[in-house]
């Protein structure tokens, strides 16, 4: 993403559009299985934080096969099933976005979340975690990674809020000791994270291959 979370439409996106659309704070939510989130009181404790919104990026499948119509029929279900028993006061705490972004869009949706919610079931690396925490290297460093312990980047993260995605209860812990946590420590936790992605670039991934496949020869 480079130089993207510094630009001045992402700034605006970030800071003022997606705000007063979504709620303050925003949450982006990846890879969590939405049915896990509707089943346990997750979204009934956030309903009760004024401004929380937990935000569900869905990128449309390129393939056309009966599995993928037949989850996202699913997926479409279990939304509008937890959008209509979790809304409170005329506001939805998930608002579940089924389309594809440019980078900008998606950097300032990253900029714009105080807490990223990265939780896959299994994951060989995870580059939104290093995408999230890319956004976030700047400036005041503010932000929060929630991420799956399954997940190949959780590894490097280890200031990340590590999680089992089997465990509910486990991820609604997080999220609450997240949005509570004091600003210096959230700051300190992001520069850390920053450092370990900003060394660790593509350069570094190629030369540890090459390295790992010369000292195997």
């Amino acid at each position: 993403l480079g130089p993207l979370e510094q630009s001045v439409s992402v700034t605006a996106t970030a800071t003022d559009v997606l705000p007063s659309q979504i709620g303050a704070p925003v949450t982006v939510i990846d890879g969590v299985t939405i049915d896990a989130i509707g089943k346990v009181d997750v979204l009934e404790a956030l309903r009760l934080v004024p401004g929380v919104s937990l935000v569900q990026i869905t990128v449309p499948s390129p393939f056309r096969v009966p599995e993928s119509r037949e989850m996202k029929r699913t997926l479409d279900e279990t939304v509008g099933r937890i959008i209509g028993r979790f809304s409170f006061e005329g506001r939805s705490p998930l608002v579940y976005i089924y389309t594809a972004f440019d980078h900008e869009r998606l950097a300032a949706y990253y900029v714009a979340a105080d807490v990223a919610l990265v939780t896959p079931l299994r994951d060989g690396m995870n580059l939104v975690a290093k995408e999230y925490v890319a956004c976030h290297a700047d400036g005041d460093a503010d932000g929060a990674l929630i991420l799956s312990e399954f997940a190949g980047a959780a590894a490097d993260l280890r200031e990340a809020f590590l999680v089992n995605p089997y465990d509910p209860d486990a991820i609604q812990r997080q999220i609450s000791v997240a949005l509570a946590l004091p600003p210096d420590e959230r700051r300190r936790r992001m520069r850390a994270l920053a450092a370990k992605v900003s060394e660790r670039d593509v350069y570094w991934w190629a030369s540890s291959f090459l390295r790992l496949l010369a000292d195997a020869a």
